[in-house]
């Protein structure tokens, strides 16, 4: 891969715009993972003009029979009927590779057998760790 590196000053990266048009991937912040996150997919949250250049879906990924079926699923009350519609929303992000997940971050943590009442949580709970003898 041939790439031609671009310097670019922090304070042009701050400008919106720019930085919604900047020709190349992002890393970070995707978060497809949840259910809270699937309208980021929506037109509407493409950046551009009529938002400010502010929006999640920096990708510019717009399907109406994607955004089509993340409505059903919201608006589907009986439990049991929600599983298929998010089976297949599910099934087309990953089939038309509506995002592409590069890596995942880790969290690694390292409790000796001395380390009494540490939660897994990932925040935890220090102020109740101990040492035990």
């Amino acid at each position: 891969i041939q790439a031609d590196p671009e310097i670019v000053s922090e304070a042009r990266v701050t400008e919106r715009e720019w930085y919604a048009r900047f020709p190349s991937f992002r890393t970070g912040g995707g978060g497809y993972a949840g259910l809270s996150t699937l309208d980021r997919v929506r037109p509407e949250q493409v950046p551009g003009p009529d938002n400010g250049w502010l929006g999640s879906n920096t990708g510019g990924y717009v399907n109406p029979e994607l955004v089509n079926l993340i409505d059903r699923y919201f608006t589907t009350i009986p439990f049991a009927e929600r599983g298929p519609v998010l089976q297949s929303v599910f099934h087309h992000i990953t089939d038309q590779v509506v995002v592409m997940p590069l890596y995942y971050d880790a969290n690694p943590s390292l409790i000796g057998n001395r380390l009494v009442n540490v939660s897994p949580a990932y925040y935890g709970n220090p102020q109740m760790w101990d040492l035990k003898a």
